[in-house]
Formats: structure tokens, sequence, C-alpha cells
């Protein structure tokens, strides 16, 4: 597994681009029906998004880990394909 820093992916269904850096806030990702999960997880405040705890990579999958929040999944799984699409690409962490 390979850690990294920063990642940006182009959202399915949406166009957006979402980014990860890891010990901040998550940006452009949003919760539907078909990724809400986590219900008894501590609630961040309204509005806000949890914050990146880490990111990594498997050779075939980009997974971004984020800190307990209310209705939001533990983790988030990218392909390869949704980072090809995305403007901004992935930066690994130093020494990597």
């Amino acid at each position: 597994m390979k850690r990294l820093a920063k990642l940006s992916w182009r959202a399915r269904g949406t166009g957006a681009i979402c980014t990860t850096e890891v010990d901040q806030p998550i940006r452009g990702y949003r919760i539907n029906q078909k990724n809400r999960s986590n219900p008894f997880a501590t609630s961040v405040p309204e509005g806000s998004s949890p914050i990146v705890a880490w990111i990594t990579y498997d050779g075939e999958t980009y997974w971004v880990g984020l800190s307990s929040a209310q209705g939001w999944p533990r983790t988030i799984r990218v392909t390869q394909h949704d980072v090809n699409g995305a403007k901004l690409k992935v930066q690994a962490d130093e020494g990597e």
C-alpha cells in the first residue's frame, strides 16, 4: 500500500471534482442514499465535512479514510478511472 498526501477525482454522476488532503476536511464529496453510512458515529457540525485521516493506493484502488462523522462513510473507494478524469492528480507523501 502506498500512502498519499492528496488525491483528487471526478465524482461519478455529478462531474464534480472531489479533493482530499490528509488532516483537512474532504471537499466536493456529497453524501447520498447509496453512500450514506455510519449512522451512530459522532456528528460533525452542520454543514461541515469530516477530516481525512489517511489516503492509500493498493495498485488498483484508492482508499480515503475519514474521521468518524454521523451519516458519512468511514472509507471512500476511488478508482483509477475517476482519478484520471480529474484535473488535479495524486501527490504521494515525501519518501514514498
